[in-house]
Parts: C-alpha cells; sequence; structure tokens
C-alpha cells in the first residue's frame, strides 16, 4: 500500500510494479501531476487524490478503484464518495478529485 510521497516514487521507479498497475498509462508529465495532486494525512493515509487524467485516459470506473486500492481506499468506501460527484467521464474537477470524507472538507466545501 502507498503511504507516502516515498512509497509512491518508489512504486513509480519499480517498472514492474508500475507496468502491471493502471498507472501505467500515464505519461511521466501525468504521473508527475498526479504525485502533485496526492496529499496524505500523519498516519500515513491518502486524503487528497486526483483521477481526472486516467478517466481521460480511458479507465473505467472499476479501474480507476482498482488504482485507489494501491492507495488503501476500499472499494466501498471509494464507490461512496467518488460516485458522488459526476458524470464518471472525469471532466469535472468535483468528479475527478476524490477527497477523504472523515477529517477533510471536500473542494465544493473549501471554496
Amino acid at each position: 500500500m502507498i503511504r507516502s510521497f516515498e512509497d509512491f516514487d518508489e512504486f513509480c521507479g519499480d517498472d514492474q510494479k508500475l507496468d502491471s498497475s493502471h498507472l501505467s498509462i500515464l505519461s511521466n508529465e501525468e504521473i508527475s501531476f498526479f504525485r502533485h495532486c496526492l496529499d496524505f494525512d500523519e498516519n500515513g493515509f491518502v486524503s487528497k487524490i486526483y483521477f481526472g487524467d486516467l478517466a481521460k485516459a480511458g479507465l473505467n470506473d472499476f479501474q480507476i478503484a482498482e488504482v485507489a486500492a494501491l492507495f488503501g481506499i476500499e472499494e466501498k468506501r471509494f464507490k461512496r464518495t467518488y460516485h458522488a460527484f459526476g458524470d464518471a467521464q472525469g471532466n469535472c474537477v468535483y468528479r475527478a478529485y476524490w477527497w477523504c470524507p472523515y477529517d477533510r472538507p471536500r473542494l465544493a466545501e473549501s471554496q
């Protein structure tokens, strides 16, 4: 499970791990942007993650949920929060972001 930026960098630096994940569909620039949009809480759990580039690259919700699982976001929790944001095409920023619903405000609430 990826619990820090260091874990993410190690994962992306391992060709076998990266190639066996859906993140392999992203270019180096897109992976860099994906990393930039990550945030972890003090316990090592992801609190913010951006899926827009994965959706635009053609991944379906099931495949995006598999990427979420790399960060310890279980499928039920992912579906409960991710599907609440929009059109399933990655076109809306509220749809593309996943925010932890427990201790962080969603993007719409913070604006």
